[in-house]
């Protein structure tokens, strides 16, 4: 009786092998399929991107659309690249410390000491994209780091070097100078090279918010003696903001 047992389970395990058998060559090929499809997909993609920034056909209106529109949710923004880029770094980071001297010039960054040693404590790279017109990206190399006991996070733009948001606070308890907000709108308008108009006044002594690219985007522009900020934000959480 257990021999027969065994020799019943023999057979089955022998039937259950040449299914597989048979079958394998099926699902190799789907595997192969699915791995081509998805070779494809990524090429093309990363192919379309590069043609886009070799182009330059984003302006920097439809860039700051870009990321006030993923910041409120819509579904046709999205992140195609998110990586860590260890060998552009200090290219990335030399070329923060210029743009960061040019805002200080123009009286929209706070006076630091910017020291030739600085720290950085986390940077990535970010691509928007818009798919329903995927011709219009935006490449961000997102750091934080800090320099004579002042931590800096910035976002800046690959292909033009502008930045679009920053935060500035001191670690060590010394205060920062304080932005004057005279002549922004002017100030901004000349760093962006866009339309810009003050939208609100939030608190006259540190804060303000402008609009920018025909009232589609605004920026909040903060300043007091331990904190500086710079950073976009969409109509709609403008306009919820408290005058």
């Amino acid at each position: 009786m257990l021999k027969k047992k065994k020799i019943h389970l023999t057979n089955i395990l022998l039937a259950i092998i040449g299914v597989s058998i048979a079958f394998l060559p099926f699902i190799l090929k789907n595997v192969q399929e699915e791995r081509l499809l998805n070779h494809i997909f990524v090429s093309d993609f990363q192919t379309e991107e590069k043609q886009v920034n070799d182009n330059q056909t984003t302006s920097i209106e439809e860039k700051l659309k870009l990321i006030v529109n993923h910041y409120d949710g819509n579904e046709n923004i999205a992140i195609i690249e998110k990586s860590n880029d260890e060998t552009k770094r200090a290219e990335y980071l030399s070329k923060g410390i210029n743009e960061i001297k040019e805002l200080q010039n123009k009286g929209l960054f706070p006076q630091i000491d910017m020291q030739p040693e600085f720290t950085i404590i986390n940077s990535n790279i970010k691509t928007f994209l818009n798919t329903q017109h995927p011709q219009h990206t935006v490449t961000i190399w997102e750091a934080f780091f800090s320099t004579n006991g002042v931590e800096i996070n910035i976002s800046m733009d690959t292909q033009t070097n502008k930045i679009y948001e920053y935060r500035v606070s001191p670690n060590n308890n010394k205060p920062l100078s304080i932005t004057d907000h005279d002549q922004t709108t002017t100030k901004l308008a000349n760093y962006f090279n866009v339309k810009v108009s003050e939208k609100k006044l939030i608190d006259k002594r540190t804060e303000k918010i402008y609009t920018l690219a025909d009232e589609d985007v605004f920026i909040s522009f903060f300043s007091d003696r331990y904190f500086a900020s710079f950073y976009l934000i969409p109509a709609i959480e403008a306009e919820k903001r408290p005058s």
